[in-house]
C-alpha cells in the first residue's frame, strides 16, 4: 500500500519540479515559486508519514 502512495507522490512531486523549472525560466506560469515550493515540502512530508506506516 505505502509503495502505491510513493509511485503517485513521485509522479507528483515530478511535476512540481516540472512547474518550478518552468518558473524559473521565466514562464508567464501564474503559480508563484514560493507555492511551488510549498507543494513540494507537503508531498514530501506525506512521503515521509507513509514511510513510517
Amino acid at each position: 500500500m505505502a509503495h502505491e502512495f510513493n509511485n503517485l507522490l513521485s509522479i507528483i512531486s515530478g511535476r512540481i519540479e516540472k512547474i518550478k523549472n518552468e518558473v524559473e525560466k521565466g514562464s508567464s506560469k501564474k503559480i508563484t515559486l514560493h507555492e511551488i515550493e510549498k507543494m513540494k515540502q507537503t508531498v514530501d512530508r506525506i512521503a515521509q508519514i507513509i514511510k513510517g506506516l
